[in-house]
């Protein structure tokens, strides 16, 4: 319904937050856990409604975000998987809407990391 999906909208951007201060402070793992529930609750989110732009963008971001921890951490093979699903979550975007500049820089993001 409405309120769980505002819930679960504004909780994922709090994590969104919470991970880029954790990452600004160089506390990676802290950061990672917090991405990696972004990515789940947006994940989550756009399963259960594709047409959700910002639930893509959230994920997207999550996920650029666990890839900048795990990298950080030395493995590469694991950021560039992290890389690609931010990719994917943005290409759904474009797919829809070609122009979209938010879209567009996320996805360059994922392609140059």
């Amino acid at each position: 319904d409405f309120a769980s999906d505002y819930f679960r909208s504004t909780l994922t951007t709090n994590y969104l937050y919470a991970g880029t201060a954790e990452i600004t402070g160089g506390q990676y793992e802290p950061a990672r856990q917090r991405f990696a529930r972004a990515a789940e609750l947006a994940g989550a989110s756009a399963d259960q409604h594709p047409s959700d732009v910002k639930a893509k963008f959230d994920f997207s971001t999550a996920e650029l975000g666990l890839a900048r921890c795990i990298a950080h951490g030395g493995n590469k093979a694991a950021a560039a998987e992290h890389r690609e699903l931010a990719a994917a979550a943005a290409r759904k975007v474009l797919d829809l809407h070609p122009d979209n500049p938010r879209a567009q820089k996320l996805l360059a993001e994922a392609s140059t990391r």
